[in-house]
Parts: C-alpha cells; sequence; structure tokens
C-alpha cells in the first residue's frame, strides 16, 4: 500500500485496518449504490474519514446503473443515514413514529451519516485528493472541466461539449 494507491469498497474493513490505510496514504474510491447491490455491508464511511482515510466517491458501473457522480453523492447521504438508523436501533434509541423526536435510552458517541455537504466534497475535493490531482476546488489556477450545454428547441437538441480549462479568476 502506498499514498498511490486506490482500494475499492473497503466494505469489511475493521477500525484497525481503516488506521492502516489511513497511515500508508492510501484512498477509498466509495461506490454506494454498487455496495447496496453487490455487499453485505457498505463502507463504514463516518469510521474511515475519522480515522483519516482520504475517501472519494465513485460510480462503478459494472456494479450499478449510473456513471452519474450527483447520484453517488445521493446514495451516499441516504445509506449512511439509513446505517445511522440501525445503529440508533442497535444501541437501544428509539425515534418516534414522526421521526421528530429522538428518545435516547442510552449515549452514544457520535452518529455515523454524512450530510450533503460531506457527499459533494468526496465527489468533488475529497475524489481529487483521492486520485492525488489537484482538481476539486473552485481557485485560481485549479483545473476546472465546464460543461457547456445549449439551449433544446422543440425542433433539435444540440449535445453536450466538455471544455477542459482553468479558473482565471474566482468570486
Amino acid at each position: 500500500m502506498t499514498p498511490r494507491t486506490v482500494q475499492a469498497h473497503c466494505t469489511y474493513l475493521t477500525p484497525v485496518e481503516f488506521s492502516r490505510l489511513a497511515q500508508h496514504g492510501t484512498a477509498i474510491a466509495h461506490c454506494p449504490l454498487s455496495n447496496a447491490y453487490f455487499s453485505g455491508r457498505q463502507l463504514s464511511l463516518r469510521e474511515a474519514l475519522d480515522r483519516g482515510v482520504r475517501v472519494g466517491l465513485g460510480t462503478d458501473i459494472a456494479g450499478g446503473y449510473s456513471v452519474d457522480i450527483m447520484g453517488a453523492m445521493r446514495w451516499t447521504v441516504g445509506i449512511s443515514r439509513i446505517s445511522e438508523g440501525a445503529r440508533l436501533e442497535r444501541s437501544g434509541t428509539q425515534v418516534t413514529t414522526s421521526g421528530d423526536q429522538v428518545v435516547q435510552s442510552q449515549v452514544n458517541s457520535h452518529g455515523i451519516s454524512v450530510n450533503w455537504k460531506e457527499a459533494l466534497y468526496l465527489g468533488t475535493r475529497g475524489g481529487a485528493l483521492a486520485l492525488g490531482l489537484g482538481g476539486g476546488v473552485f481557485k485560481i489556477g485549479a483545473p476546472f472541466d465546464a460543461q457547456q450545454s445549449k439551449n433544446c428547441y422543440p425542433s433539435h437538441c444540440v449535445g453536450h461539449t466538455l471544455i477542459p480549462a482553468r479558473i482565471q479568476y474566482a468570486f
């Protein structure tokens, strides 16, 4: 394992093994949809992040139905929330049927879900860092892949063009 190593999935790693990945600078490609289809469990994403593992999102089209990174972000949040609910049930925490209140029968250390901001990071900057790239940030001189879309009219629709560029200025 080296800082150039990117491991896929890692759904059965222990906390000690996550620490080992972090020590070696090894990254994880997290593909939540593929894991939902083919694995007996999801990546312990919060554990990996808390232990300092670089994580980027992947789509793993061989194990899913879409290469849409935004979809991977949505799956990341949704699966983490389901995992958090299962963790709360195991710990004895009860959630009301309305979902508005949480009554804890024992104190939990901290949640394991990720929010949309973290998912956005994992799908952009986190992925760039996992691959050893300088992208995923919006700052002067950073690599930037822009997508130019033309308007569609009832009679015709023009396709998309990807434009590799460098950010010249930032707001």
